[in-house]
């Protein structure tokens, strides 16, 4: 017979594996979403989600997005699974204009390299959760 303490920890057990299944599978998903898209980067990586941390809070935030992605005149970019990898390249680099506003073309301002940790960056913010106040 099954102690209460087994039961808990084969039932942590579980938990802990489903979780890493759920994990493995988004990260599996990203990759391929990236490589349909031609990505140059890691954008799971640590260091280049930093570094697009970084990149996006000098450069987006002030007027157009908003710390770490909230609304400000532009659209929020948190939660935002909508927007494929493909699709948050090629308008940070290419920029675009609808609806009267205008997204600058970054391409001739950030590396290739800093566009992909954008990227990276945004990718991250997919699940996100609400803002902290």
């Amino acid at each position: 017979m099954l102690s209460m303490s087994n039961i808990l920890t084969i039932g942590f057990g579980i938990a802990v594996s489903i979780a890493a299944s759920s994990i493995a599978s988004a990260d599996s998903d990203l990759a391929k979403e990236a490589e349909q898209a031609g990505v140059k980067i890691d954008l799971a990586d640590e260091h280049n989600i930093a570094a697009g941390d970084t990149l996006f809070n000098k450069s987006c935030t002030l007027y157009c997005h908003g710390k770490d992605g909230t609304k400000n005149r532009a659209p929020s970019l948190r939660n935002r699974d909508d927007l494929t990898v493909r699709d948050l390249q090629y308008v940070i680099s290419k920029g675009r204009k609808r609806a009267g506003k205008v997204m600058p073309a970054w391409r001739t301002r950030l590396k290739d390299e800093e566009i992909w940790q954008l990227v990276a960056y945004l990718v991250s913010l997919r699940d996100a959760g609400p803002v902290e106040k």
